[in-house]
């Protein structure tokens, strides 16, 4: 995948509008981006509707990035056999589930990606 960081627009206190690379929109919480601009690397999954790809994204200090794409099931598989305990976000918006990554080259390494 592409390793640019993708723009992103804070739609509300709680919500940030990010492209996906299939030319689609998704949406993730704003406290993860404050995570993130603190250092913490947040892993996430990402829907993207018109395509149907789910995307494996981790934050960074300075935004997102998308580490995978695929089927649902296939990048559901990834998330869950990441051995960092999973947190969860509750708000007016519903569940959003992530898990919280000891550095982003660990998580690099589980992907495969050294």
């Amino acid at each position: 995948m592409d390793n640019s960081l993708p723009p992103q627009r804070v739609i509300n206190e709680s919500l940030i509008c990010l492209p996906t690379p299939c030319d689609d929109l998704t949406y993730y919480p704003a406290s993860l981006a404050d995570l993130g601009a603190n250092g913490q690397i947040s892993v996430f999954q990402l829907e993207c509707f018109k395509s149907g790809n789910v995307y494996l994204a981790a934050t960074l200090t300075e935004g997102i990035n998308y580490r995978r794409a695929g089927a649902p099931a296939i990048i559901n598989a990834l998330y869950e056999d990441m051995p960092w305990k999973e947190q969860e976000i509750i708000n007016h918006n519903g569940i959003f589930k992530y898990k919280v990554a000891p550095s982003y080259a660990e998580f690099e390494r589980l992907l495969g990606i050294e």
